[in-house]
């Protein structure tokens, strides 16, 4: 499979996921979008196999991990101060506190996470 193939059936597992979660979430019916998202993502890493060009070098690894830190340096700022804004209006609003609170917790998670997989990845051995 050429790269140019590999790209076009990935837009089309794209179109079809994107179309089946709208309908289902009309429809109020939220297994089958999990069920397709899947089975897009068992289909993608099975075509992945039989690509026979690069699809990615060091340099595109490189860039997304910066991207990725970017990213999430971005969001923690962001999200920290959404949340204090909408504890600062939680009188106003009983449920400013629950939002501020699951932005607290989802921006902590994140970082720990991060944090993790950084560990992680620092002490592996990329040599064998």
């Amino acid at each position: 499979m050429t790269l140019k193939t590999f790209k076009r059936l990935q837009i089309g597992i794209a179109i079809i996921i994107a179309i089946t979660i709208g309908q289902s979430i009309i429809r109020n019916n939220y297994i089958i979008p999990l069920v397709i998202v899947i089975l897009g993502t068992l289909v993608m890493l099975f075509a992945r196999r039989y690509v026979k060009e690069i699809i990615a070098d060091e340099r595109d690894y490189l860039n997304a991990g910066r991207a990725a830190t970017l990213s999430l340096q971005i969001y923690a700022w962001v999200a920290v101060i959404v949340m204090f804004i909408f504890y600062s209006q939680r009188a106003s609003n009983v449920a400013y506190d629950a939002i501020g609170q699951t932005l607290a917790y989802s921006t902590c998670f994140l970082m720990l996470l991060y944090s993790i997989l950084f560990r992680y990845f620092n002490k592996r051995d990329f040599r064998k």
